[in-house]
């Protein structure tokens, strides 16, 4: 996700895919949050700075559980990187190191402004919908199945087919 290079950050469908994937999906947001603060005890400076921006923007716009869970299994890595040190980059001095900081600490302020009993209902009610919409698009397949039997039913039964074990004449 985050190369150890200088290169450009993240590209947009890798922001993508991990903002869908921690939307409605507690364990996706687990498996994420996890990550974030496996990739945050690299001692890359340019992993770090990729982390933590591509971090802020999944918090900022994803949904409640990356938040909860980031609470929970990144909150310590987040709160190790705002103190994080390295040598001076030859070219730009402690400007690498500061940004680190200054990111994480950002990252911080972004959870620990979050409510927690917001997030866990607006959890619930997500999930909620979720199987809502789930239970829909069973009984909006299952219509569709009985319709489909039925024409087929129809059909035979103009074609005087036998249909259920009764010819039909």
């Amino acid at each position: 996700i985050t190369e150890d290079s200088d290169a450009a950050p993240a590209p947009d469908y890798i922001e993508t895919a991990i903002r869908r994937s921690t939307l409605l999906d507690p364990q996706g947001a687990a498996d994420c949050a996890q990550f974030f603060a496996q990739r945050l005890s690299f001692p890359s400076v340019p992993v770090k700075i990729k982390t933590l921006s591509l971090l802020t923007r999944v918090l900022n716009e994803g949904g409640p559980f990356m938040t909860l869970h980031m609470m929970t299994h990144g909150l310590a890595a987040i709160q190790a990187t705002c103190s994080f040190t390295c040598a001076p980059d030859p070219k730009y001095g402690d400007k690498p190191m500061k940004m680190v900081q200054a990111n994480a600490q950002s990252v911080l302020a972004i959870l620990q402004t979050a409510n927690t009993k917001k997030l866990q209902k607006a959890g619930e009610k997500a999930l909620m919908a979720q199987d809502k919409e789930r239970a829909r698009k069973k009984l909006e397949a299952r219509q569709k199945n009985k319709k489909k039997k039925k024409k087929k039913k129809d059909a035979a039964a103009a074609d005087g087919e036998v249909v259920d074990e009764v010819q039909i004449i």
